[in-house]
């Protein structure tokens, strides 16, 4: 049986609809149940802060939390420096993700700065519906598929068959803009961002019997 296969890709650019902002409370205690209440007690402050600003709660999300050992250079009496451990360090890593519009992240980036207990920010724009842009990006890539095997099976003289095989080629990757944007933690106006749209691209490989 004479076969055919083919690659076919497909692309997809989309306007973001969607904003999350990624914060990051920390805190530094001489001990380590200290260092954690204290960024527990940070957290609750932009919790509320959010709040007040329409933001609900179950919107917040943690991405990571970790209480550490901290280290200072010490110089000794003789000279020589020594790291000792002075405390611990928390680190309370979290998400906030809304749909995009410049008053909405204006609202949250001031709650966030109003709060003081943010010591990071940084804002990135994906698609609320990622996987409806692969599914498009899919049905592209099938569709190339299909014109280039037609265009060789024509150029040797033959036809398209039935499909023997479809294998999925692409590695899935976030359906983020590439715009990532670092504000300063105070209070502004709504910033005029219009981010990158956000682009994916799919391939399959298909085998077409040759008539």
């Amino acid at each position: 049986m004479k076969t055919v296969t083919v690659k076919g890709i497909g692309k997809i650019s989309r306007r973001p609809d969607e904003a999350t902002l990624n914060l990051t409370v920390e805190a530094a205690e001489k001990t380590y149940a200290g260092a954690s209440a204290a960024a527990d007690k940070r957290t609750g402050a932009l919790k509320t802060a959010l709040a007040s600003a329409g933001f609900a709660a179950d919107l917040l999300r943690t991405s990571s939390y970790s209480v550490d050992a901290a280290y200072e250079n010490v110089r000794g009496s003789d000279g020589v420096c020594e790291r000792r451990q002075v405390g611990y360090r928390c680190t309370h890593r979290l998400t906030l993700t809304f749909p995009l519009s410049r008053e909405r992240l204006a609202a949250a980036l001031n709650a966030a700065a109003d709060s003081g207990a943010c010591s990071e920010c940084t804002v990135r724009f994906s698609l609320s519906d990622g996987e409806e842009a692969v599914r498009e990006a899919l049905a592209s890539a099938c569709r190339d598929a299909a014109e280039r095997a037609g265009t060789i099976a024509r150029a040797c003289g033959a036809a398209l068959g039935s499909i023997t095989e479809v294998v999925q080629d692409s590695a899935r990757r976030p359906l983020q803009s590439d715009t990532v944007f670092r504000p300063q933690l105070m209070r502004a106006a709504a910033a005029d961002i219009t981010p990158d749209d956000v682009r994916t691209e799919e391939s399959v490989t298909i085998t077409w019997e040759l008539l």
